[in-house]
């Protein structure tokens, strides 16, 4: 295998991601292996336990990139690693799709996979299940007990999706918009297989740094500085004459240094990519609000 492509599918749960993924795997006459990770198999997500569950994200997305490494050096998937794959299908051709089956409604989840992709120099693309909220627990329903999600979950998740835009995301420009009601066989045939070809031949350059590169810790700094503005943004903009803006922005701050905390032990100073942890600081001040049930002023 030469070549490798990312895919990020994105969606609210029961839109039909599952489902493609399935039906591409019993296609048939395929231009490459597949490396099929449903991400519900490998991660446990509880009320209780948000932070247990952002750990065993990252320890899936760190297993991924392994493989990846290791690819690139030894030309061969890493049998250790396999354990993390849901479904691998090989198709005896010199190309490995890897295909990612998560809700990815965060705009930093997805660019965490367009990372690595650019950093190994693979090709990218996403596939957006565009599905309105009311289908999307409507075919919940269907599901059996089992996996079946609480609605109330699908609910916060459509109210956070952050939908794919190349105009403010530049590295979402591959992306690929479904209506979940048209697939079938015979459209992933006509439709989304000619997209994923394209891909393959379209691999990312890895990060140019230039001679006169900012420094880790002016990265640093410009992070806070954005991070402290939209603080300020926020505080202003609160709801409600007895809310005590002052003890609600404790909280936040110590989202803030634990944001900083984690740029600080990078090593390597492209890794320091202020829009990604801006963004990830962005959704982490918005997750506590909704918590504490804060409205902020449009």
């Amino acid at each position: 295998m030469d070549e490798m492509c990312i895919i990020a599918l994105i969606g609210l749960p029961g839109v039909g991601k599952t489902t493609f993924c399935k039906l591409l795997l019993q296609s048939e006459s395929l231009s490459f292996n597949i490396f099929y990770i449903c991400y519900d198999d490998f991660i446990k997500i509880t009320q209780e336990n948000l932070v247990q569950y952002k750990e065993q994200r990252e320890q899936l997305l760190n297993s991924l990139e392994t493989l990846v490494a290791t690819f690139k050096t030894t030309k061969t998937l890493d049998k250790t690693l396999m354990p993390h794959c849901s479904t691998y299908k090989d198709n005896g051709n010199d190309r490995l799709l890897i295909l990612c089956d998560d809700n990815h409604y965060y705009g930093s989840m997805r660019y965490r996979l367009y990372q690595i992709a650019r950093n190994y120099s693979l090709s990218y693309g996403q596939l957006y299940f565009n599905c309105s909220l009311e289908l999307a627990l409507q075919q919940n329903a269907l599901r059996n007990e089992f996996q079946r999600v609480p609605n109330e979950i699908i609910k916060k998740m459509h109210s956070k999706l952050e939908i794919p835009d190349s105009k403010t995301n530049y590295w979402e420009e591959n992306t690929l918009s479904l209506i979940p009601q048209n697939i079938t066989k015979e459209y992933i045939s006509l439709h989304i297989l000619p997209y994923i070809v394209k891909l393959f031949a379209e691999p990312l350059k890895p990060l140019q740094i230039p001679d006169k590169c900012p420094t880790k810790q002016s990265q640093v700094h410009e992070l806070d500085l954005q991070m402290r503005k939209h603080i300020g943004v926020v505080i202003t903009k609160i709801d409600g004459g007895n809310v005590n803006k002052k003890q609600v922005a404790l909280p936040i701050n110590d989202l803030r240094k634990n944001i900083l905390s984690e740029c600080k032990g990078l090593e390597q100073v492209e890794d320091v990519d202020i829009n990604r942890f801006l963004q990830l600081f962005q959704g982490q001040v918005e997750s506590f609000l909704q918590d504490q049930s804060l409205m902020v002023q449009k």
